[in-house]
């Protein structure tokens, strides 16, 4: 259901909130509790401002809204091809006009504030449904965005859409990070994001632009492959894979972001079940893959390159911590003095 994950943010007499857990629809005949069945039973994410003194609402801004089909890109704004059907999207957009009013985009994070500017900076979720795409035609503004607005009034200074049309999850769920980028005798005010794909994209700060998008630090493999039926197609680092929710950490002096993250392949099945009434209700559905691993990197916020990695755990053993009280038992784990 509808909750919140951030917490809460107090800012000149603003207390900020916003709600996550709407990027998940279904068909509200289907009588069913699946992530990703196409249909309408959902809403759109919001953050809203609130009098700290008195509980008013200042303002409130809503991640999906009228106008939401945007270009139909096929294309992200980097250059990665999507795989979409835009044809047939833009055929269905007239059908689906009001899906924006329940198109989703979660907010997990707490924003980041630019004091300076007034602004407020954060990430939204995937659209609604997640994955079964067929009922919301169109680029889906502003999910899976990053999204700066002006604290005052709540509204759009930009936005940065790394994934328009969003069938794989691919929240911007990771908080974003403020800095001064130095190249050269320059200084640029930036602001960097660690994805759930695996790559850091660094923004100027003032207009949105694309600076950098950092090389993969987590395997990479069929990341804009859409659901496929049978076996599916594995994906990864898949859809709790990359940075995910993990804030990162930047240290100003060497120009390095350090990047804790997950490589979590995950096989997305499109699936589809006849109803009593002849109809096709479509779905897709999730399935974890074998191989797991995390990673601790140093990303350089100037070049994109990968300063250096560590790989930690290859594979969670779910016997580790029985084995764990055997050992202790018969004294095998030191303990510190």
């Amino acid at each position: 259901g509808v909750g919140i994950a951030m917490a809460p943010m107090v800012y000149q007499g603003k207390v900020l909130v916003g709600i996550n857990g709407v990027g998940y629809g279904l068909h509200p005949d289907a009588g069913l509790s699946v992530v990703g069945v196409s249909g309408n039973y959902g809403q759109s994410g919001f953050i809203a401002a609130f009098d700290a003194e008195k509980g008013g609402k200042l303002w409130q801004f809503d991640i999906t809204q009228v106008g939401w089909e945007g270009g139909f890109k096929g294309l992200t704004d980097y250059g990665v091809n999507l795989n979409r059907d835009i044809a047939g999207e833009k055929t269905a957009a007239a059908r689906f006009a009001d899906s924006w009013k329940y198109g989703g985009g979660s907010i997990w994070a707490t924003p980041t504030i630019d004091p300076q500017r007034g602004w407020l900076a954060f990430g939204s979720g995937n659209p609604s449904p997640q994955m079964a795409d067929a009922s919301r035609p169109g680029d889906n503004l502003y999910t899976s965005s990053l999204i700066v607005l002006d604290l005052e009034t709540g509204k759009r200074v930009w936005h940065y859409q790394q994934v328009p049309h969003d069938r794989w999850g691919y929240d911007v769920a990771s908080p974003a990070v403020m800095f001064d980028l130095k190249t050269g005798s320059k200084t640029i005010p930036a602001i960097a994001h660690a994805s759930k794909m695996g790559w850091v994209f660094v923004h100027e700060r003032e207009t949105g632009k694309l600076i950098t998008r950092s090389e993969p630090f987590v395997p990479q493999s069929n990341l804009f492959s859409p659901p496929a039926p049978g076996d599916g197609v594995l994906v990864a680092p898949g859809i709790a894979g990359g940075a995910n929710w993990s804030p990162t950490a930047i240290d100003g002096a060497q120009q390095l972001m350090f990047v804790a993250a997950l490589n979590l392949p995950t096989r997305y099945i499109a699936n589809s079940v006849k109803q009593a009434d002849g109809s096709m209700l479509s779905y897709a559905s999730t399935q974890e893959g074998k191989e797991r691993s995390g990673t601790l990197s140093a990303v350089d916020l100037g070049s994109g390159k990968i300063r250096w990695q560590r790989t930690g755990v290859q594979r969670h053993r779910r016997s580790t911590h029985r084995r764990l009280r055997q050992q202790q038992r018969h004294g095998a784990v030191e303990r510190a003095a």
